[in-house]
């Protein structure tokens, strides 16, 4: 009986041993990223990289993506998951946007397209659309639809409203159309266009640029920043080109990146744009979309919750992080996992950015940004 409660104590303490070590592997931060809790929504996760004040990084790293050059270049004005159109005796309910064109694409514009599914419907009248007025569909609408708008309708500024016409003979009824997928793209081209900010103290503090990016497919990439043609040769499979200050003239404000490939079709892979300054600190951007159902739950008074894994800290310092140029109550970071709330003020429906900078020095991991429900 001594020899079996000696065995006993022994397991017990091995339980509590081993309960403590996992605590302590946890909340030290040298545990895995442990991710949101069920009752969150995630809208997007990163990874970001060194924050701060550091050496031999790029203050900027934006990710421009994937796309090919030498042919017709696609551009989202503005996407809409869901709508319902209703039309009945006593009134409807319709859909009405806002479409903005940048005048960096207005030169190569092509057209508006505007595509969607119809999903359900009781097609008693016809599915309406106007354009600044004007009616591009009239119809009754089932399946797949694309409506296309020259682009000598295309202003900078245009409307765009979706209505369902009375159902007629069919007074009882109502005109209804579920839409699901509602996509507006400009097309234009052929080369590729892709606009970046330059604040002012980065312009101060230029030192140089650097595109990446893998390339496969035949023909000559040129390049062109605002104009003026930094790059113009047959890409390699990896490729790096730099730009100095003097190479291309830079301002505040937008700048545009102009692909283009006039002898073939190229596709870039995995393309970045890095800004090295003469000052050595890090300023880390990260661009997503907040979609109508979540931007709802925020209006709703939802918390967004932003939560970031900080790996190290090589020196104290204040951590700023700004959502679409608005500050962010953001707590005294710690080793381990973080996290900061916004509200509907601070986010919008659509594209939204987040900073990351300070007078510390960090490397975060993984960033997850979502909705508290």
């Amino acid at each position: 009986m001594v020899y079996r409660k000696g065995v006993d104590d022994f397991v017990y303490l091995l339980i509590v041993a081993f309960v403590i070590i996992i605590a302590l592997f946890i909340f030290s931060g040298i545990g895995p990223f442990m991710g949101p809790a069920e009752n969150f929504t995630v809208i997007t996760e990163f990874s970001l990289g060194p924050v701060g004040f550091a050496h031999d990084y790029p203050a900027r790293s934006d990710s421009l993506g994937s796309f090919a050059v030498g042919e017709t270049q696609t551009e989202l004005l503005k996407a809409v998951p869901k709508m319902k159109i209703v039309a009945g005796l006593l009134g409807g309910d319709g859909e009405e946007f806002g479409i903005n064109v940048p005048e960096w694409f207005r030169p190569t514009m092509k057209r508006v397209k505007i595509t969607f599914t119809v999903e359900e419907s009781a097609p008693y009248g016809n599915l309406i659309i106007k354009w600044n007025g004007k009616e591009f569909y009239n119809d009754k609408a089932s399946g797949s639809v694309a409506v296309n708008i020259n682009s000598e309708y295309v202003k900078s500024s245009n409307n765009i409203e979706i209505l369902a016409g009375g159902p007629g003979i069919f007074f009882w009824a109502n005109t209804v159309y579920e839409i699901r997928n509602f996509n507006i793209n400009l097309e234009y081209g052929p080369a590729k266009l892709i606009p970046f900010e330059v604040f002012s103290r980065e312009l101060e503090a230029w030192n140089k640029g650097e595109l990446s990016f893998y390339s496969t497919g035949s023909g000559t990439l040129s390049i062109k920043i605002n104009g003026a043609e930094i790059y113009n040769k047959k890409p390699d499979i990896s490729n790096i080109v730099e730009f100095e200050y003097n190479d291309a003239p830079l301002k505040v404000g937008n700048n545009i990146i102009s692909l283009s490939s006039p002898d073939g079709v190229l596709n870039l892979q995995d393309v970045e744009l890095r800004i090295f300054l003469l000052t050595n600190e890090i300023i880390r951007t990260r661009d997503f979309n907040i979609s109508a159902r979540d931007y709802g739950m925020l209006e709703q008074g939802r918390k967004g919750r932003i939560d970031y894994m900080i790996d190290s800290i090589s020196r104290e310092g204040v951590l700023r992080i700004r959502m679409n140029n608005r500050a962010l109550s953001v707590p005294a970071p710690i080793t381990g996992l973080n996290s900061v709330y916004f509200t509907s003020g601070n986010g919008n429906e659509g594209e939204n950015r987040l900073e990351f900078s300070g007078t510390g020095s960090w490397y975060i991991s993984d960033v997850v940004v979502g909705v508290e429900r």
